[in-house]
């Protein structure tokens, strides 16, 4: 188990620097990048229901019948978390104090869950190329779908880094910069 504790604390170490560097340059926190995630996530679920009636996917499966069913039931799921996340940002720029609020379950916050989608990520990359590289389908819909495993991956580390204190970014910064150079530019007002 120590040998998996140390990947996932890599994994989330590289997690936590992206999403820091992230919110240094643009001022959005590891709760965007989440929210990215899961909403790829629903897309990518949905893309799959699609694919069961739609021919924008390779061949049908047997297992096929079940997304659009899961999809249905994780919805509202992935729905409530994306309000959370919002909720944590508000909460985060709001306040002093960091209320985080409970985004993900006991299972999906673990280590463990983490970890599964780590080897789910590294099993679905073979899967996903002889999928885009098979001439059924539709390209851009066969990549959304394959990235299914990503996409969780992504949303569980993201849901668990914590966010740096509110502060200027450096976009931010660069604009008032840009805006106070082309202030001093201005003509002075001529007296009559």
């Amino acid at each position: 188990m120590d040998t998996l504790e140390r990947i996932d604390g890599r994994i989330l170490a590289l997690f936590t620097k992206f999403s820091h560097w992230f919110q240094c340059l643009t001022g959005r926190t590891n709760y965007f990048l989440a929210k990215i995630s899961l909403f790829l996530t629903m897309t990518a679920w949905g893309v799959g229901a699609l694919g069961y009636w739609l021919p924008i996917l390779e061949r049908r499966f047997l297992h096929d019948i079940l997304t659009p069913i899961c999809f249905l039931m994780v919805l509202p799921d992935y729905i409530m978390r994306i309000y959370l996340c919002d909720k944590s940002e508000e909460s985060l720029f709001q306040n002093d104090e960091r209320t985080k609020y409970k985004i993900s379950d006991p299972i999906d916050g673990s280590m463990g869950w983490r970890i599964f989608w780590t080897f789910a990520v590294i099993l679905s990359i073979p899967l996903s190329i002889t999928s885009v590289l098979n001439n059924e389908g539709v390209l851009f819909f066969k990549i959304i779908n394959n990235g299914f495993a990503s996409f969780v991956w992504m949303a569980s580390y993201f849901l668990e880094v914590d966010p740096l204190p509110p502060g200027k970014s450096k976009i931010r910064q660069w604009i008032e910069d840009i805006q106070a150079g082309f202030r001093k530019l201005q003509p002075l007002p001529s007296g009559k």
